[in-house]
């Protein structure tokens, strides 16, 4: 019995803070400013950088999961894939929904995943 109380009491702490992880990303895009298309991650100049270099200003949604869930193995990818059936279409590539659908379907993807929470 204590072995499964463990197990779930886990299970719960990494829906947690999965949730969290979505809240952050959530919370740095309330900004739009903080939101790019075209590349992962972008500096103050608009050059492209990798998500977690200090000099990062702005992510695409794809960035903004690997700069706030890097401390998560295998959190991102599950992250990843939620997002994508939350679309409806599981082959679609949140690089599209961030390039193609914008800035606006990123918040309405983010805010209906964090009502679908806990994860």
């Amino acid at each position: 019995m204590a072995k499964t109380t463990a197990k779930k009491t886990k299970k719960t702490n990494a829906r947690i803070t999965v949730l969290n992880v979505l809240k952050r990303i959530r919370k740095l895009f309330d900004d739009r400013k903080n939101w790019t298309r075209g590349a992962s991650a972008r500096d103050k100049w608009g050059h492209w950088v990798p998500p977690r270099n200090k000099s990062a200003v702005r992510w695409c949604l794809l960035g903004a999961i690997c700069l706030k869930a890097h401390k998560l193995p295998d959190r991102g990818s599950e992250i990843e894939i939620r997002l994508k059936n939350l679309t409806g279409d599981r082959t679609v590539s949140l690089i599209n929904i961030n390039d193609s659908q914008g800035y606006r379907k990123v918040i309405k993807l983010l805010d209906k995943a964090i009502a679908e929470g806990p994860w």
